[in-house]
């Protein structure tokens, strides 16, 4: 694929498909760095594998926007181990046998994808962690309405601290907005919030292919476009030389 455009005011996401066999792992496994190749060798199964393929298929990705080979990627470790690419910023959550792949030209950005509750008690979390009165919109009678409102609030947050590059403990305290679902087409600013996370961001949830909660931040308080783009899948063997390098 390739080269892409990649325009200013845009973010672009992709569903990244993890489903892959044996031999596909290996030769994706063929496609990432050191660094890449060292984390992959301390997990196994089903982690191994949806290691791999993302970080491989992810590699495709902006080597498209790029036009360079996906081993020739040369992706910088930034703050907290985010990987940083020269041109472009990115940045991946994993769902399960699905990720999501965030792409912008110059905006720091961050996506995060979450099926359900992290904490056994959301409420008791949220009064520790966070503000007032998103502690107060917690306060609902239906148990799915409740786990729903924490999901958006989560993802919200964990997605402005994706794209500064922290942790999410930084982030917990940043107060979002909570008044109800942010349209792709107008999104919330979230401001500073605690020392190291300056801000601000604009944020939007999203309604990916798959099942889930999910929102994308990018620094700064100017609205961002938000552009669908294919599913990427494992070549079949045959096609292994659209990603750049042969098995």
């Amino acid at each position: 694929m390739g080269p892409l455009g990649c325009d200013g005011d845009q973010v672009d996401l992709w569903a990244l498909d993890l489903t892959a066999g044996a031999d596909d792992v290996r030769r994706l496994t063929g496609l990432l760095d050191a660094a890449e190749r060292e984390r992959a060798a301390r997990l196994a199964g089903a982690l191994r594998r949806r290691f791999v393929v993302a970080h491989g298929l992810t590699r495709s990705v902006l080597g498209g926007y790029l036009d360079r080979a996906p081993h020739l990627v040369v992706l910088r470790r930034g703050r907290h181990g985010k990987p940083r690419l020269d041109g472009l910023e990115h940045n991946v959550s994993h769902h399960g046998d699905v990720a999501l792949l965030a792409v912008t030209a110059y905006r720091p950005v961050g996506v995060d994808v979450a099926d359900g509750p992290r904490p056994r008690s959301p409420e008791a979390f949220a009064r520790r962690f966070f503000a007032p009165d998103e502690v107060d919109a917690l306060l609902v009678p239906d148990p799915a309405d409740r786990r729903r409102r924490f999901l958006r609030m989560w993802t919200r947050k964990e997605a402005c601290v994706k794209a500064d590059g922290a942790r999410l403990r930084h982030g917990l305290r940043l107060r979002v907005d909570h008044t109800g679902t942010a349209a792709p087409t107008s999104g919330t600013v979230v401001p500073g919030g605690p020392a190291g996370l300056p801000g601000p961001w604009w944020v939007t949830d999203l309604h990916p292919p798959l099942p889930g909660t999910a929102a994308v931040a990018v620094r700064g308080d100017e609205p961002c476009r938000v552009a669908w783009r294919e599913t990427v899948r494992v070549p079949r063997s045959s096609d292994w030389g659209s990603l750049g390098q042969s098995g």
